[in-house]
């Protein structure tokens, strides 16, 4: 049986304070991951590894809605980098919308009547 406590008495709520870390492993990788407060979604990834040098990059959607990351191989090749592809595939970032390709109309004629001799 369950109890309702008493509306009319003030009971505040239990504050826990801890701490939360969000990590991504990309190839056998560990990435932590930090929001930035900004109106579209933007991540900063900084890779765990003590064997590798640091290393940061920001992923993020553009002016132009796209997802976009500062890694180089996304900055040279242009195509979507491994962090891109971790952060779509959890949903942290928006999939891009494919534009509406616009289609030439192909004039409709009536078939060719044959012409009796």
């Amino acid at each position: 049986m369950f109890t309702v406590p008493d509306p009319r008495c003030s009971v505040s709520p239990v504050v826990r304070h801890g701490s939360c870390r969000l990590l991504v492993h990309i190839n056998g990788t560990a990435y932590s991951l930090a929001r930035f407060a900004t109106a579209t979604p933007a991540w900063r990834l900084t890779k765990q590894s003590p064997d590798d040098q640091p290393a940061s990059y920001i992923a993020a959607v553009n002016e132009h809605g796209l997802p976009a990351c500062s890694c180089p191989d996304h900055q040279v090749r242009g195509a979507q980098c491994k962090h891109l592809g971790a952060l779509l595939a959890a949903g942290l970032l928006p999939a891009p919308v494919p534009k509406a390709r616009s289609r030439k109309r192909r004039s409709r004629r009536a078939p060719a009547q044959a012409v009796k001799s």
